[in-house]
């Protein structure tokens, strides 16, 4: 614009009114885009207030997330010390149930061993049995055998010579 349509600086307070119309439109469509400037202002502070809200609000959860994922990581290295602690005793379980089932193999021949040997013994104990009645029958065998008939009987004579004694 040229300088005449300008508003002088040094006009007087109640000049404005006698102002000519153009300028007061001026001035009025000034003031208008200073109170929309002034409004829009407004609304970009709010909007800035409101981002920085949210990106305290996504710090916030930044935070949580990385203390998340530093909980899940101590979580996964503790499962994966469970889980090498479950194969060592799931191999040690193994290996004792194996040793288990020798030692039941073994118990069980042991088992059938002392069975035979009870019954060999009580058999040997019936023919010992069977041995001794025989032998207070006066029986022997005469292949194994040898007898010897004494003229004089030992125990007799003994028994003889304590009583003449007394």
């Amino acid at each position: 614009r040229d300088s005449s349509s300008e508003i002088p600086q040094d006009l007087p307070v109640g000049a404005l009114s006698e102002a000519r119309p153009d300028v007061m439109k001026e001035l009025n469509r000034v003031r208008i885009r200073l109170a929309e400037s002034e409004r829009k202002n407004r609304q970009y502070k709010r909007a800035a207030e409101d981002q920085q809200q949210k990106a305290k609000q996504l710090i916030r959860e930044k935070e949580l997330v990385r203390s998340a994922n530093i909980r899940i990581e101590q979580l996964e290295a503790e499962l994966t010390k469970v889980t090498r602690s479950e194969q060592t005793i799931a191999g040690e379980l193994s290996d004792l149930k194996e040793q288990h089932k020798t030692v039941l193999e073994k118990f069980g021949k042991l088992k059938e061993a002392v069975y035979a040997e009870r019954a060999k013994a009580e058999k040997a104990l019936e023919r010992a049995g069977e041995a001794e009645a025989l032998a207070g029958k006066g029986s022997f065998d005469p292949e194994k055998t040898r007898v010897l008939h004494l003229s004089n009987n030992p125990v007799t004579e003994a028994l003889k010579a304590e009583i003449e004694v007394l």
